[in-house]
């Protein structure tokens, strides 16, 4: 019901926005818990990848981080939410509690619930990323590594 609730805060045609990679990537500053990992199964059910963000991170690296990979959504939770304004323009961002607040107040029984998971081969799977990791790089600036499935 998770995957149905992110499906919902990207809309029906967000697998076609993808960024100049061809790769749709979402962003996850949220502290570990049991929720990450809901957060980063649904994620990758979508077919999507995620790149995560430190609650550390200064602002200006995010920004970078944005600009350069081109999330569709950004989830974070309350506390590190204002640190992702400057990017507002550029993705959507969602506070998680929000995500799970309509997973919720759905009433419904998950058997109802019509979700189509991603379909795909298993190789083609495996040759899509998994997660974009950013280094600092030699010079300072934030590069990122792309890692498939394999």
């Amino acid at each position: 019901m998770l995957f149905r609730s992110m499906k919902q805060q990207f809309g029906a045609n967000a697998m076609q926005n993808l960024n100049p990679d061809g790769d749709t990537v979402i962003g996850v500053c949220i502290p570990p818990s049991d929720k990450l990992i809901f957060v980063l199964f649904a994620i990758l059910k979508l077919g999507a990848a995620y790149v995560p963000f430190d609650n550390s991170f200064p602002e200006e690296r995010i920004v970078k981080i944005v600009t350069n990979c081109c999330p569709i959504l950004v989830i974070s939770d309350f506390h590190t939410l204002c640190k992702f304004e400057p990017v507002q323009d550029q993705t959507k961002v969602v506070n998680l509690e929000h995500l799970f607040t309509g997973v919720h107040n759905d009433k419904r029984a998950a058997s109802e619930i019509n979700v189509e998971p991603f379909q795909s081969s298993f190789e083609l799977l495996a040759e899509r990323i998994a997660l974009v990791l950013y280094t600092s790089g030699s010079s300072g600036a934030p590069k990122g590594v792309r890692l498939n499935h394999r």
